[in-house]
C-alpha cells in the first residue's frame, strides 16, 4: 500500500484545491518554517479518520475549516482525499480487486460530516478497518511528529506491545478478537437477561395459569348465577303476568262498572233535564197566572172606577133630581138605568173577584208546584 496523491481543499490553509502527487522515490516534503508542512500531515491523519481536535492542534473540529483571511472569505466546507495504491499486496476485504482507493472525508460548518471511498459513502469504522495491520494510524508508528520519539523510548510496556503488534500484523486479529470477545459478553448479558425474563415469564405464567382457574371458576359461577338470575327472572315474569291478568280482569270491572255509572249519570242528568223543563213550564205558568193575576187586578180597579164614576153619576142624578122635579120622570128612568147599570156593574165586579179568587189558587198551587220541583232538583244535583 502507497500513497500516490493527497488533494486538500478548504482544510487549515489550504483555501483553494491544492494537490501533492507522491511519485515513486518521493520520502518527504520539505519547506521554510510557516509553509503549510504540519498542515499536510494533519490533512493526511484527518482524512484516516482522527477524532481528537487537539492532535490536529484545535479546539475544535471546525477549526480545521478555513476560516478566512484579510483577502479571502471564509469557506463552508473542509474536504481531503487520499490515493492509496494497492502495491505487491490487494486491499484487505472488500477492496482486495480495487488497484487504487480513494479515501475521502468532509467536514461541513454546520457539523455534518462524510466519509468516502471510492465516491461511495461508508462509516468511519470501515476506514479504519481498512488500515488495520498497516501500521497507519493516529496512534502508530507511522506518524513520528516532534517528541514522538521520546515517548516511544518512554513508553508503559502496554503501549510498546501495542506498536510492537501493530508491527507484526497481529491488529487485526486482535481487534477481532477483542471485538468478538465484546460481542461474547454482550450474548452473555444478553443470555443472563433473557434467563431472567424466563424466570420472570415463567412466574408469570404460573401467575397467569392461577389467574386463568380463578377466570375460568369466575366464568363457570358467573354462567351459573347468570342461569339462577334467568330462572328468577323468569318466576317473577310469569308472577307479574299473572298479576297483570288480575289487573286487567279488574280493569274491565273497573270499567263495567265507570260504564254503568255513566249511563247512571246519564239518566241522572237526563231526568234532572226533565225536572228542569217541568220547573222552567211550571215557572212559565207561573208567569202566565202572575201576568192572569195582573190583569184581573188591572180590570178589577177599571170596575171600582167605573162603580166610582157611576156613584158620582148618582149623586148628580139625585142631584139634579132635588133641582129639577120636572124631570123626575126622567131622572128616575135614567135612575132605572143607573140602577141596572149598577147591578150590571156589581155582577161584573163579582165575577171579576171570582176571576181573581181562582187566579189567587192557581198562582199559590204554581208557588207550591215550583218550591217542590226546585227541591226535587237540589235533592237530584246532591246526589249526582
Amino acid at each position: 500500500m502507497r500513497i500516490k496523491r493527497l488533494e486538500l481543499q478548504g482544510f487549515k490553509s489550504f483555501a483553494d484545491r491544492t494537490v501533492f502527487q507522491f511519485g515513486a522515490g518521493v520520502s518527504g516534503i520539505v519547506g521554510p518554517n510557516g509553509c503549510g508542512k504540519s498542515n499536510v500531515v494533519d490533512g493526511l491523519k484527518w482524512c484516516i479518520g482522527e477524532q481528537s481536535a487537539r492532535s490536529l492542534r484545535g479546539d475544535s473540529m471546525i477549526d480545521v475549516i478555513f476560516a478566512g483571511s484579510a483577502s479571502r472569505a471564509a469557506v463552508n466546507l473542509a474536504e481531503v482525499s487520499l490515493m492509496l495504491e494497492a502495491g505487491a499486496q490487494p486491499f484487505p476485504g472488500l477492496w482486495q480487486k480495487c488497484a487504487e482507493l480513494q479515501i475521502t472525508r468532509r467536514l461541513f460548518r454546520d457539523g455534518g460530516s462524510e466519509y468516502l471511498i471510492n465516491q461511495e459513502r461508508v462509516r468511519l469504522r470501515d476506514i479504519q478497518d481498512l488500515f488495520l495491520d498497516t501500521g497507519v494510524g493516529n496512534q502508530m508508528y507511522s506518524f513520528i511528529e516532534q517528541g514522538r520519539i521520546g515517548q516511544i523510548v518512554h513508553a508503559r510496556p502496554d503501549q510498546r506491545r501495542q506498536l510492537i503488534e501493530e508491527a507484526a500484523g497481529i491488529t487485526r486479529f486482535l481487534a477481532r478478537r477483542a471485538e468478538t470477545l465484546e460481542r461474547m459478553a454482550a450474548t452473555r448479558q444478553t443470555l443472563e437477561r433473557v434467563a431472567e425474563r424466563y424466570q420472570e415469564l415463567s412466574r408469570q405464567l404460573k401467575q397467569a395459569e392461577r389467574a386463568l382457574v380463578r377466570v375460568w371458576r369466575w366464568r363457570a359461577l358467573s354462567c351459573r348465577q347468570r342461569q339462577l338470575e334467568l330462572q328468577q327472572s323468569l318466576g317473577r315474569l310469569v308472577d307479574r303476568r299473572a298479576r297483570l291478568a288480575e289487573a286487567e280482569a279488574e280493569l274491565e270491572q273497573v270499567r263495567q262498572d265507570l260504564h254503568e255509572a255513566r249511563q247512571a249519570v246519564d239518566r241522572g242528568e237526563a231526568a234532572r233535564d226533565q225536572r228542569r223543563a217541568a220547573l222552567e213550564g211550571a215557572e212559565e205558568a207561573l208567569s202566565g197566572a202572575r201576568r192572569r193575576l195582573t190583569e184581573v187586578e188591572g180590570a178589577r180597579k177599571v170596575s171600582e172606577g167605573s162603580i166610582e164614576l157611576l156613584a158620582r153619576e148618582q149623586q148628580q142624578a139625585e142631584a139634579r133630581r132635588a133641582r129639577q122635579s120636572q124631570d123626575r120622570e126622567e131622572a128616575q128612568a135614567e135612575q132605572q138605568r143607573a140602577e141596572a147599570e149598577l147591578e150590571g156593574h156589581a155582577l161584573a165586579r163579582q165575577q171579576t173577584e171570582r176571576v181573581l179568587a181562582g187566579a189567587r189558587a192557581a198562582l199559590d198551587q204554581a208557588s207550591i208546584d215550583g218550591v217542590r220541583l226546585a227541591e226535587e232538583v237540589r235533592g237530584a244535583a246532591g246526589r249526582w
